[in-house]
């Protein structure tokens, strides 16, 4: 569950991203439009393994794409290091839940005399030592 919560956080850098810097028109419609896929497909990547798989594919174009669509060292960067949380987002494992059935009702077991004594639940008098 972690994992997409590192999604929701890159996802929501990413889409703000263009508004920190010079974008070309190219970069940044693919980083609007691999934030928004990303920002969605988080909360449906806790449940369904599709999703994570696509989050995880998003960040590897992501992250190739700093080569493709060069802006500058920046930039490059940012996208590189925005695709891999995202990549690693999706690889993330599958959160998994365990039910355990619930047990009946047991008694404890009788104590015996010496176990209660030696317990101190049982008070003993005997006379103290001098």
């Amino acid at each position: 569950m972690r994992f997409m919560t590192l999604s929701a956080l890159a996802s929501t850098w990413l889409l703000l991203s263009p508004a920190i810097w010079d974008y070309r028109p190219a970069n940044a419609i693919l980083a609007a439009a691999v934030g928004l896929l990303t920002l969605a497909l988080s909360p449906m990547g806790i449940v369904w393994a599709p999703a994570r798989r696509a989050i995880a594919w998003s960040g590897l174009l992501l992250g190739l794409s700093s080569f493709a669509f060069h802006d500058g060292i920046g930039l490059a960067a940012n996208h590189a290091v925005v695709g891999l949380c995202l990549l690693f987002a999706g690889l993330g494992p599958a959160p998994r839940s365990s039910w355990v059935q619930a047990a009946g009702r047991q008694t404890a077991p009788a104590q015996t005399p010496i176990a209660r004594e030696r317990s101190g639940s049982v008070r003993v008098d005997r006379p103290v030592a001098a």
